[in-house]
């Protein structure tokens, strides 16, 4: 989330006045300290969530104390426990069945209780995993929602898995792409399609997508952020050419992963080939050794 950080959520929050967040996805907490920079600038309360963070949380805590609270668990197990809320940002487990529920337990909150829906960030709304799921532990998402599997890469020009390299072949990702309740683009689609709250969705092209889920309501009665996030309701044409530039950024981290695993290939090789040259070598010299104290012996006889 935080390449997004200084030209669109730190100018979005600055007009929103939020007084909680939430952020769910914390790891190496490149977005993390921002937020907490911000929340300590404004008076600002932090709750971040995030099973296995990648960062010091003890230290952070205290350097932010009083602005940044922690929650060491999966969303869905932390959000119900988080009081109140003005803004959320989403970018933890990027399948439909988390990020649908993560929607459903706030709308859950709101229509039953205070506070109202937040604002919402996603990232992760473009390809790849706008419509393909990905599991961080697959274990975790029950059988009747979890796509097939496995730990194979991706490519854009195929919806199936391939069976060497592309992108992400680490993680565990759904083998196909596009079918029903996968991917998280599609999990907020479904969502809108089912709530009763009035919401605004801008879709924003370019390192993954970034989505903002706005209610129609904070619209109306924040008329300079109103102002604001209307400039993000992009003319079809430039989003056309966004998607294109992100085409074009993809297929060139595609280029490069492909000339890593090449290079890597390559060298295996000449390692290969060098310790075959290295036995020969040794070979040679244990023959040399030997037919010299031959000679010697040869010498000394005569």
């Amino acid at each position: 989330m935080y390449p997004f950080w200084d030209v669109i959520v730190e100018p979005t929050l600055r007009r929103l006045r939020p007084r909680v967040i939430v952020e769910v996805g914390s790891e190496a907490a490149n977005s993390t300290v921002r937020l907490a920079q911000f929340c300590r600038a404004q008076g600002a309360l932090l709750h971040s969530i995030d099973p296995a963070p990648k960062f010091d949380v003890a230290s952070f805590s205290r350097e932010y104390e009083g602005y940044f609270q922690f929650h060491q668990a999966k969303s869905l197990e932390a959000l119900p426990c988080i009081p109140t809320y003005d803004a959320v940002l989403i970018d933890g487990d990027h399948n439909w069945y988390t990020v649908f529920h993560e929607l459903k337990l706030l709308e859950d909150r709101a229509l039953k209780q205070s506070p109202a829906f937040p604002l919402v960030f996603l990232h992760d709304v473009g390809w790849p995993y706008a419509r393909r799921d990905l599991y961080y532990d697959p274990t975790s998402i029950p059988a009747e929602f979890r796509q097939p599997y496995a730990r194979k890469g991706m490519h854009p020009d195929q919806s199936r898995l391939l069976d060497a390299g592309g992108m992400n072949p680490n993680l565990c990702n759904a083998l196909e792409e596009g079918t029903p309740r996968n991917g998280v683009l599609t999990a907020v689609e479904d969502f809108l399609a089912q709530t009763s709250i009035p919401l605004d969705f801008l879709l924003i092209p370019g390192l993954n997508g970034l989505g903002i889920l706005i209610p129609r309501a904070v619209l109306e009665q924040n008329a300079t952020l109103a102002e604001y996030l209307a400039q993000w309701r992009l003319p079809k044409d430039v989003a056309a050419y966004l998607e294109r530039l992100e085409d074009f950024r993809i297929r060139n981290i595609l280029r490069l992963l492909d000339t890593r695993s090449a290079l890597v290939r390559e060298q295996a090789r000449l390692g290969a080939r060098i310790r075959e040259l290295e036995n020969v070598v040794q070979q040679m010299t244990g023959k040399l050794h030997a037919a010299q104290a031959e000679l010697d012996r040869l010498k000394a006889s005569s």
